[in-house]
């Protein structure tokens, strides 16, 4: 399974806590998750978020605001220990904290859609980025520039 690689960047980072979590104003329902200042994780696709079994907010709510239920929801990450990476098919995947959080990820983009990326996987120690494309295909390059994979122009 390609994503293998993936799952094991996160078997490494188990305890680790999450730094940041980036979401809301300009990024919308993208959110990005930096993992023990090891790992980043770019979500463009659809997302939820549970604690014990109980949704507290999803990619499609509202995300202008910093008090809007997108944002408060998944800053609720922020300062948890990471716990485990599951993927319950070959491009979907629930990554569990502390406290009983869930964040399941389910790659939904299509290469008709309009965004390109699914999300990323990057390692920066070793600088490798993992990303599933629109098209279902995982690819493996540099990570030198988060910007790039966050869209922002040069």
């Amino acid at each position: 399974m390609a994503t293998f690689k993936v799952e094991s960047l996160f078997d490494n980072r188990k305890s680790e806590i999450t730094e940041e979590v980036i979401a809301g104003g300009s990024n919308g329902a993208i959110i990005v998750i930096n993992i023990g200042g090891k790992i980043d994780v770019f979500i463009s696709c659809a997302w939820r978020l549970f604690r014990n079994d109980t949704q507290i907010t999803g990619w499609h709510e509202e995300s202008v605001e910093k008090t809007s239920p997108l944002v408060s929801g998944i800053k609720k990450l922020e300062g948890l220990k990471f716990v485990s990476c599951s993927f319950h098919s070959e491009f979907d995947f629930d990554l569990c904290f502390e406290g009983g959080f869930t964040l399941s990820v389910f790659a939904d983009n299509t290469a008709k859609s309009r965004i390109d990326e699914n999300w990323a996987v990057c390692d920066i120690s070793s600088n490798k980025c993992y990303t599933l494309s629109n098209e279902y295909a995982l690819s493996e390059d540099v990570y030198d520039d988060p910007q790039q994979l966050l869209g922002d122009p040069k």
